[in-house]
């Protein structure tokens, strides 16, 4: 009888190893966990008495054998590889380097001798979980403290997976210590937060973490953001808006304010909604070597061929405003600022881009008619705005439905079909793989400019320019319509 077999059934520490996973799926089966002191493996080939005596052989101790499924074997594996049961035993072999900044510059130095080895496991789990999140296209590390224990997250497209099982309570200070010790941290404060960062080397590439931790009811919770550029590079490799999503009048609008020769364009969104991937896709494509192309950056997200890019460092007081500052000497025609942060920044920027410069940023904000509202509320002047700023954009990432397990809803016409987010081993049980953009672009034109300089409230009269045709719920709702999304990931994306 062929029983069911899932992740939480594996006794993971027997497969930790790549030659460990090797052996046993050479014999078509797997460990399980003990059940009423007895040992089970799970095989979906048919019983073989050599394969048995070896797994008792392996394992030292008696072996029941359970049949199981080829289809859950397979998506278990895959469960395992994705979980990145490969990578725990070496990681001490994955060469992870910590790049440590001296009077000489920056200097490599093995990150498992930083602290020492006091505490190697929690230094090995650590290391394991960096290098499976950079494994898994994660944007996001996250520790967090509960009563019962900790729990470490994953983001990955925007939603949070666990990493690990729940650890014990008493795992949670030690680990938090050894993220602030190889972020230079102060790991005897415990009652403030406190942010700070780290670069690695890992396969050959440097990759930034911004730490960020904070005081919690239960004790110290961490965040870790991975910017690994690695898959962003190759995307920019095509050197095209359209290939980043961007489509229709969206992309009409975009490419137009981007081939001006002076003026601004903003870009919006939450943390992670690609803001930086739109600008420097607006860059590679406009990246011709007859105009001197500078950007300022926190960090240089993505290095392109022929353009000048400044990381910011505050603490060599190196911001974002005396960069703007000095940048100036170097006769930039085309400016790209990572963030307009403060007020001091966003009036460099302004001028620049009254003064024949054409200037790209960021600003936070939920969308695209509230980006000028957040301008004004630092303190610059309205008018000079309407005339310099081109274009804005308001820009979400929505996750797309995995092409090997999405279902259509029952009853639906052919034309009206939607589709929804089933599961299986390709995706990791979550419905969908990758994601593509979203958004809403507002282009000022001279009658938009005259009709804000003669209104009070600028917010409305540029909620009324967005065509309902062209705002973020409808450029989602093309989606749907083509299959390619759900209609949850929209309602949880977007404001219906």
């Amino acid at each position: 009888m062929t029983e069911p077999l899932s992740l939480e059934d594996i006794d993971v520490a027997l497969v930790e190893g790549a030659a460990d996973t090797r052996w046993w799926v050479d014999r078509k089966c797997l460990p399980l966990k003990k059940s009423d002191s007895r040992r089970y493996v799970a095989g979906y080939a048919d019983y073989d008495p050599f394969v048995h005596q070896e797994a008792e052989d392996r394992l030292g101790d008696r072996v029941f054998f359970r049949h199981c499924s080829e289809e859950s074997f397979a998506s278990v594996l895959e469960h395992l590889k994705r979980a990145g049961t490969q990578l725990r035993t070496a990681t001490t072999d994955a060469a992870l380097k910590l790049v440590v900044e001296n009077s000489e510059g920056e200097v490599l130095q093995d990150i498992d001798a930083i602290g020492g080895l006091d505490d190697a496991p929690v230094v090995k789990l650590l290391n394991t979980l960096i290098v499976t999140s950079l494994a898994r296209e994660v944007s996001d590390i996250h520790i967090e403290t509960y009563e019962a224990g900790i729990e470490v997250k994953y983001r990955i497209h925007g939603q949070l997976y666990p990493a690990t099982d729940p650890l014990e309570a008493s795992i949670g200070p030690r680990l938090v210590s050894r993220i602030k010790v190889i972020s230079d941290l102060n790991i005897s404060e415990r009652r403030v937060p406190q942010d700070g960062r780290f670069k690695l080397v890992y396969q050959g590439r440097k990759i930034d973490f911004r730490v960020s931790i904070i005081p919690a009811a239960y004790g110290e919770n961490a965040v870790i953001r991975v910017l690994d550029n690695r898959k962003s590079l190759q995307s920019l490799d095509r050197h095209g808006l359209e290939d980043i999503g961007l489509e229709g009048e969206s992309l009409r609008m975009i490419r137009k304010a981007v081939h001006a020769p002076y003026g601004m364009i903003l870009v919006s969104g939450p943390t992670g909604s690609g803001k930086s991937t739109t600008l420097h896709a607006a860059i590679s494509e406009i990246n011709s070597g007859h105009d001197k192309i500078v950007t300022i950056e926190d960090p240089v997200e993505y290095q392109i061929p022929g353009v000048m890019q400044i990381p910011v460092n505050e603490d060599k007081g190196l911001t974002f405003s005396v960069g703007l500052r000095s940048l100036l000497r170097h006769d930039p025609d085309k400016i790209l600022v990572g963030e307009i942060r403060d007020q001091e920044t966003a009036r460099i920027a302004l001028q620049l881009a009254l003064t024949g410069h054409l200037v790209m940023s960021t600003v936070h904000a939920n969308d695209a008619r509230d980006v000028l509202f957040r301008l004004e509320n630092i303190g610059l002047d309205r008018n000079a705005l309407f005339t310099a700023v081109k274009c804005i954009v308001s820009q979400r990432l929505i996750r797309l439905l995995c092409e090997h397990c999405k279902v259509r809803e029952a009853g639906e016409a052919a034309e009206q079909a939607e589709y929804i987010a089933a599961g299986c081993a390709q995706c990791a049980d979550t419905g969908y793989s990758g994601r593509t953009i979203i958004c809403e672009v507002i282009e000022v034109t001279d009658e938009l400019r005259a009709q804000l300089s003669g209104s009070p409230n600028s917010r409305e009269v540029l909620a009324a320019s967005i065509s309902p045709d062209n705002n973020l719920r409808a450029s989602a709702v093309r989606l749907l319509r083509a299959g390619l999304t759900s209609r949850s990931e929209i309602d949880r994306v977007t404001l219906s």
